[in-house]
Parts: C-alpha cells; sequence; structure tokens
C-alpha cells in the first residue's frame, strides 16, 4: 500500500503547494494554466500534461474525494495486482483517460485523479470477478454503477479509465484461476 500512499501524498503537496499562493485555500482553479489538460497546451507540445493533470485538483473537495476514493481502491489494487502493476495500472489509465480531451468543446481544462482511479476500480472489480455471481458481467455492471454515480463531471475521462482498467485488470489476471486470491 505504499505506493497508494505516496501518490495520495503528491496529490495533497501538489494541492498544498498551490494553495499557499491561491486567492483562497479551497480552491486553485486559478493555476489550471500550469498543470491542466488542455487542447491548446498539447497543440504547444506540453504532452507532460497527460500526466500533470491528474495531479492537479481545481478544489479541496475535488481532492479530497478524489484521495478517499484513490485510498480505498488504490490500496485493494496494490494488494491484488503488487506495487508494479499497481502503478501500470494507474498510470496508463489516467494518459487513456486524459486522451478525452479530444471529445470536450475547445477551451475545456482537463484535471484530477478520477480518470485514473476508474481505472484502479475497473481491475479491482475485473481482478475480483470470480468472488460475484455471474462474473465478469457483474463486475462489468459494479462498473456501470460507480460511473452512473460519478457522471456529474468528467464523463468521457471517468468512462476511458474504467475501460482501460477493465482492459488491464483482466490481461493481468487472464488464465489465472482465482485472480483476487
Amino acid at each position: 500500500m505504499l505506493a497508494t500512499f505516496i501518490l495520495v501524498l503528491i496529490n495533497i503537496v501538489v494541492y498544498l503547494f498551490f494553495a499557499t499562493e491561491a486567492s483562497s485555500p479551497f480552491t486553485i482553479k486559478e493555476f489550471s494554466y500550469a498543470m491542466a489538460l488542455t487542447l491548446e497546451a498539447l497543440k504547444e507540445g506540453e504532452f507532460s500534461r497527460l500526466i500533470t493533470n491528474f495531479f492537479f485538483h481545481f478544489d479541496f473537495p475535488h481532492l479530497g474525494y478524489n484521495m478517499l476514493f484513490l485510498l480505498i481502491f488504490g490500496s485493494r489494487c496494490e494488494e491484488i495486482f503488487g506495487t508494479r502493476r499497481f502503478l501500470l495500472i494507474y498510470f496508463i489509465s489516467g494518459i487513456f483517460s486524459s486522451l478525452s480531451i479530444f471529445f470536450y468543446p475547445q477551451g475545456s481544462a482537463l484535471a484530477g485523479a478520477s480518470g485514473a482511479i476508474f481505472g484502479v476500480l475497473g481491475s479491482v472489480l475485473i481482478a475480483q470477478r470470480t468472488l460475484y455471481a455471474h462474473g465478469f458481467a457483474t463486475s462489468l455492471l459494479y462498473g456501470a454503477i460507480f460511473f452512473i454515480i460519478a457522471v456529474t463531471t468528467g464523463f468521457m475521462a471517468h468512462l476511458l479509465g474504467l475501460i482501460m482498467g477493465f482492459v488491464l485488470g483482466y490481461i493481468f489476471t487472464y488464465g489465472e484461476e482465482s485472480p483476487s486470491g
């Protein structure tokens, strides 16, 4: 669970760094130009934002909810897959969800760890498919329920992260009798 805690700590430190300079410590959206992902930033060659955006949160509740879910699902994912695969799932899902910027209108800014977290959630659901009646179908249903609950923002980012998590969870557990141990 160490990697999960380190990711949470990095997100908190990034938030606090910007909060010390913000007009209000409860929102740091004014610093989106520095870390959030936009089509304009990609056109200017700032490809690092495909990653930096999921370490930047617009406001304190945004950070809080994401870090709570990262602790819950990240710890379980790291337990199931090990640290290396957990980090692969987190970063690949996060980058894949970042590509959702192409589905949003010009001028949109993408930020937050939720796409990566949805990937982690998807991988955990797939890894635990043998625990559910109807296995794989139930895992997809649970993923859809979590997706619907969080659909208020970042629709495409959440969806792409979840899909990538399902795919990676399946790849990493393919052929295992009881993937969740």
